[in-house]
């Protein structure tokens, strides 16, 4: 039994995708697969820890803003485990002027929370036309509740 039937034959599924046994394929494959953390779906299943690592390493944070992506991931944990995982439907994007968005889309309007370079947090929550909710912009530079901001941000 070769190595990489052995291995399928595991769970990880990982090799499945590749549909091949050979070992020249398998091997790129490999070196790419040793570099991604969690499984291929994660990011579409909406899966906190796979869309912040992914900002993390491509969006190229100041440390100000990977402070505030650490603490936003244990507050989406927080809900993902405990609550209500389908409410993570969100994603993460940079602005032009190096501002780190986390943007999520409701029945009711759309949430962004903005991380400045510089740590500064602003929340924003803009109701779609017909919806009796107030519209929000709030700033935090001290003693942020990530906890009860991410809550507003979900709910």
């Amino acid at each position: 039994m070769s190595l990489t039937t052995e291995k399928k034959i595991v769970g990880t599924n990982k090799y499945s995708l590749l549909e091949s046994h050979s070992k020249d394929v398998t091997n790129a494959y490999e070196q790419v697969f040793a570099v991604i953390d969690g499984s291929l779906t994660t990011v579409a299943d909406n899966d906190a820890t796979s869309k912040i690592n992914i900002a993390m390493t491509s969006l190229k944070p100041t440390a100000e803003q990977v402070n505030a992506l650490n603490e936003f991931h244990s507050a989406f944990k927080f809900i993902e485990t405990r609550i209500d995982p389908l409410r993570l439907n969100f994603d993460i994007s940079k602005a032009l002027d190096d501002e780190i968005c986390i943007n999520r889309t409701s029945d009711f309007g759309v949430s962004k929370i903005i991380i400045h370079e510089d740590g500064l947090i602003a929340y924003s929550f803009i109701s779609y036309k017909g919806v009796d909710k107030i519209d929000i912009l709030d700033f935090y530079s001290d003693s942020i509740d990530y906890e009860t901001l991410t809550f507003n941000f979900f709910s």
